[in-house]
């Protein structure tokens, strides 16, 4: 199975746990929401205007001045962090574009950036959930919504949802009393064909986005320390016919995208690393990646927070000896593992702020 490659992709981050319109940002990252974007464009033209005809000797009455008001940055034009995760992908081959989401956020929350954004999403035709977890489902049908109303056509279209199974089974959190914290649970394939969206079922890796992007089916577990997350339940159904929780530390419906770009390696975006990101990207390299090619992109959540932190050190450890040219974490990666991250790869290293866009390939 071959990944066709393309020229340059472009991700748009719809939601993450953080918002950071102020820290310097790597060439390749934009920040600024669509309103903000062209208040401080507008802004910069006048004041590169009025040094030009200051360093010509014009006259103060030649000299192109900032106006009063050319606009109002404020709240209302703002996006929102959240618990949440949610990826728009452009990605480029010649005069071709192909365009998925990876995960759809907690909410509607994901359209109302979307919208504060400027992004138009009609022409997304795949969407692909990672695993159950509502933060990265939540969001399905609202999206669904909004890619109708921003469709050229405006006709009813169906969007291609792919997921494993057990993205749509019930879930939950074993609390210290041995009680079950339940987790809200995805629309139902049901629900979401009513919405415009055709659900694929897929365990094993498989093309889309005319064999643009690769789903990586489920993940290899090989590492001894990504150990998944102990307190995790899932409600099936025995053998017998009763309806029990029971544990489900591995989670094995999580799955990843892996794209290639010409010249520069393959793309690894994984939402939450629940098999660890170590596991994650070794079975990108080793596995997914044929003909062999560079790590060129690791990108999403880590999974390095609360009882998964002691495992930050040899994570980072193994995840270095890929040789990645670019590490951009948010998420789930957690602020103490950002901090040793940076320590690691320095300058290519980066987190992902809502409402950030990323192009690559970056002028390397």
């Amino acid at each position: 199975m071959e990944l066709v490659e393309v020229d340059r992709i472009t991700v748009h981050v719809l939601v993450d746990f953080e918002c950071d319109p102020y820290s310097t940002a790597p060439k390749f990252q934009n920040y600024l929401p669509e309103g903000q974007r062209w208040a401080l464009s507008e802004i910069k033209k006048y004041e590169e205007a009025t040094l030009s005809a200051g360093s010509q000797g014009s006259s103060s009455s030649h000299v192109h001045t900032v106006p009063e008001s050319i606009g109002c940055i404020g709240g209302d034009l703002a996006c929102c962090s959240s618990t949440g995760f949610a990826y728009l992908i452009n990605l480029y081959k010649g005069e071709e574009k192909y365009t998925v989401m990876f995960d759809t956020g907690p909410s509607d929350l994901t359209v109302v950036n979307v919208n504060k954004m400027g992004l138009n999403i009609g022409d997304v035709t795949d969407i692909v959930l990672s695993h159950r977890h509502w933060d990265h489902t939540g969001g399905i049908l609202s999206v669904l919504d909004k890619i109708r109303v921003d469709s050229i056509s405006k006709e009813k279209r169906t969007v291609n949802i792919h997921a494993h199974n057990d993205v749509f089974i019930e879930s939950g959190r074993r609390l210290k009393t041995g009680l079950i914290l339940r987790q809200e649970s995805c629309s139902s394939p049901e629900i979401i064909s009513q919405h415009g969206g055709k659900v694929h079922f897929s365990k094993t890796a498989k093309l889309i986005a005319n064999g643009t992007v690769l789903i990586s089916g489920e993940v290899p577990r090989i590492t001894e320390y990504e150990k998944g997350i102990p307190e995790q339940v899932t409600k099936r159904i025995t053998e017998t016919g009763i309806v029990e929780w029971f544990d489900d530390p591995m989670m094995t419906e999580e799955q990843f995208l892996v794209v290639k770009i010409k010249d520069k390696g393959i793309c690894v975006f994984s939402a939450c690393s629940h098999a660890g990101i170590v596991n994650v990207t070794r079975h990108a390299v080793n596995n997914l990646s044929s003909p062999l090619a560079p790590l060129y992109l690791v990108m999403g959540g880590f999974h390095l927070i609360g009882n998964c932190e002691p495992i930050i050190e040899p994570t980072i450890r193994d995840l270095a000896k890929f040789n990645p040219k670019y590490i951009c974490a948010g998420h789930c990666t957690g602020y103490k593992a950002k901090a040793e991250l940076r320590n690691c790869f320095r300058d290519n290293f980066h987190t992902t702020p809502t409402a950030a866009t990323f192009e690559f390939p970056s002028f390397d």
